[in-house]
């Protein structure tokens, strides 16, 4: 078991600093566990990473794997830390489920095929055979995959562990591959995540050209908030430069820019830039607003206690 778990240990140090860079963010820590599977998981689940309380939990790697040939039990090794640095960089697997089981697996088996594995052309293969199938099944019709959640185990998951790989790789193909994802992190900044629409949005910025079009001929439904990037960017670097001490006025421009994503579809344009405008002018004036609420209490309240003095009578 030692032996195991010190080439583990050695992968994970080699590919840090890449990881680092890739997800433009670090971990603190990252504990690691063998499992032994029972017979009907014995080679179904390589592992997996439990995620409970708002957090990521021990990574844990089916120890049946450490019998294949050099390159299995790496990518798996891999997939499941590049879930924690998913969520350090501000993507939630419950929001967005699809997109980190493509990344985990497009981004640990690009890694392992640098490190030069020996089992890496028959993982490669076989997971060409995996796209191909599912193609002869939904053709280009990836969709399915956009409500992907944690919450339900949906029937044949293979198929949606593949779809997200093929689609993830596809938008880096299309791209710098892995490059094209660095951009994206770094165009994030740390910020969470928690809708499709959030997230193609960033995609687009790094690709610097909208994407959603194209996820959306694979059978997505994502309105393209790229169209908008001037008034998202304002509304952002405006919400994000609000002091917390501004309440509940802060609170209210997030609420209406968390309104106004909700909105965003073709038919209900104008709603949307009603609410990101509200929002930005909202979030503008959140000291002068709290300044005047805070003062008005403070007046009413001084006002109630002369009163109750007997500083005011009536003649």
């Amino acid at each position: 078991y030692i032996e195991y778990a010190t080439s583990i240990l050695d992968l994970y140090n080699k590919t840090y600093s890449d990881l680092v860079d890739l997800f433009n963010a670090t971990l603190e820590e990252a504990n690691v566990k063998f499992f032994i599977p029972d017979f009907e998981s014995l080679l179904s689940i390589g592992g997996y990473v439990p995620f409970s309380s708002n957090r990521m939990g021990d990574i844990n790697i089916n120890f049946v794997f450490t019998r294949y040939v050099e390159g299995y039990i790496e990518v798996i090794a891999l997939h499941e830390l590049v879930h924690h640095f998913l969520w350090k960089a501000g993507i939630s697997p419950k929001s967005l489920l699809w997109f980190h089981e493509g990344m985990a697996q497009y981004v640990s088996m690009e890694i392992a095929k640098q490190m030069g594995y020996e089992g890496m052309e028959e993982i490669s293969r076989q997971m060409e055979e995996s796209v191909a199938y599912l193609k002869k099944l939904v053709g280009e019709n990836f969709g399915f995959i956009q409500d992907w959640s944690m919450n339900r185990q949906p029937e044949n998951i293979g198929y949606y562990y593949t779809a997200a790989y093929y689609v993830v790789r596809s938008l880096a193909e299309k791209d710098s591959e892995l490059e094209y994802y660095a951009r994206f992190f770094k165009t994030l900044k740390g910020q969470l995540i928690s809708s499709n629409a959030e997230l193609v949005y960033y995609l687009s910025l790094a690709s610097n050209k909208s994407i959603a079009e194209h996820l959306n001929n694979w059978g997505f439904n994502i309105p393209d908030l790229y169209l908008y990037s001037p008034l998202l960017e304002e509304a952002i670097k405006v919400l994000d430069g609000i002091n917390p001490i501004y309440q509940p006025y802060k609170y209210l421009a997030r609420l209406l820019y968390e309104q106004a994503l909700s909105k965003a579809k073709q038919d209900t344009v104008g709603e949307m830039q009603f609410y990101l405008a509200a929002a930005i002018i909202v979030a503008k004036l959140a000291p002068l607003l709290t300044i005047t609420t805070v003062s008005g209490v403070l007046f009413a309240a001084i006002l109630l206690l002369l009163k109750n003095k007997g500083v005011f009578w009536n003649h």
